[in-house]
């Protein structure tokens, strides 16, 4: 794990980008959620005795928007150092692949994890607040063990909200397979549509720099595998933009010649990934940037998979776009469970 001082740099007019990030997840999340459980044709709480159901199905949205505010902003903190070290983690890959494949798992989470997780989090979010009540006046340096008080609120505080937690299991069961149904698996062709042209153009790209450069993978200009060449990658930026306009035209129109870039772009990454992967042992940071190369085989990977000429299916396509969103979250928060609060 890297030195958390090290990171957190990337800042937009002086502000960190990663505490933006978790502020505007706070701000976000808590909306969703409320507008999420405002919607009476899908949360009925049938499980609810008649007589208080009505009073549940009021007060249920409240309950769970406190319970994700309480969450967020508690380990803020440590989402946003959770996003400075995963960055830095996985600092090997260029920084417009990490925008899309995480836009990919902020996709999922948001409109299919993070309801099913917020149950759970409404459990916990009030159990922590009890716990923290009965130990607010607790004077660690006098104190051994944890304070039967402190575990009794706990217990108190999560009776209510777990009963309705457990009611709305079924309703969210119900609601995910209609977000299911009706947004991931239309939205996956294009989503993998995309994937699959921003892939391809910025491994054109890469190539380019690899020309001019002999390094590969140059675009990501902290990690320069002692090359000493200072170049102008302006004008690749703008091909890169071009040609990645140039696919979607081509699979908006089902131009054939779609297939034979794509081909293309299958043996380059091929060679990139070889000579990146060779030059990057040979590199101090190898061992430090693990996780990036991990990553960064399982993204090429996913997308040789989506290759055109392999006559795929949609299904294909949808495990493409869940392995790339998965992975990102998986490393997220094996980062965050690992981050050692200063």
């Amino acid at each position: 794990m890297s030195n958390i001082k090290e990171v957190g740099k990337r800042k937009i007019k002086s502000i960190v980008l990663s505490r933006l990030i978790v502020l505007i997840v706070i701000i976000i999340i808590p909306i969703l959620t409320f507008y999420i459980f405002t919607q009476n044709n899908f949360f009925q709480m049938n499980l609810i005795p008649e007589n208080f159901r009505n009073f549940v199905i009021i007060i249920s949205p409240w309950l769970f928007t406190f319970s994700w505010l309480f969450i967020l902003i508690l380990f803020a903190n440590r989402f946003a150092k959770s996003i400075d070290t995963m960055d830095e983690q996985i600092k090997v890959i260029p920084t417009r692949y990490k925008l899309f494949y995480g836009l990919n798992a902020i996709l999922l989470l948001a409109t299919y994890a993070f309801p099913l997780l917020t149950p759970l989090m409404c459990v916990l979010a009030f159990a922590s607040l009890g716990y923290r009540l009965g130990i607010i006046n607790v004077d660690w340096d006098n104190v051994e063990k944890i304070p039967a008080i402190a575990i009794i609120l706990a217990i108190i505080f999560a009776i209510i909200p777990t009963g309705i937690s457990i009611a709305v299991i079924p309703d969210l069961l119900s609601f995910s397979k209609y977000v299911w149904d009706n947004y991931w698996i239309p939205i996956i062709p294009i989503l993998y549509r995309i994937s699959l042209a921003l892939s391809t153009s910025l491994t054109y790209g890469s190539f380019i720099i690899f020309y001019r450069t002999g390094v590969a993978e140059y675009e990501n200009i902290n990690i320069t595998y002692n090359s000493k060449k200072n170049i102008n990658t302006n004008d690749i930026k703008l091909f890169q933009i071009f040609f990645f306009i140039f696919l979607i035209f081509l699979e908006w129109k089902q131009i054939e010649i779609k297939t034979l870039l794509y081909a293309g772009g299958f043996i380059i990454i091929i060679f990139i990934s070889f000579v990146n992967f060779i030059k990057g042992r040979k590199n101090m940071d190898f061992k430090r940037y693990t996780f990036g190369y991990i990553l960064t085989v399982i993204l090429y990977g996913a997308n040789i998979i989506s290759w055109d000429a392999l006559g795929i299916d949609w299904s294909v396509e949808l495990l493409v776009i869940m392995i790339s969103a998965s992975t990102y979250i998986i490393i997220f928060f094996v980062v965050f469970l690992k981050i050692k609060e200063e």
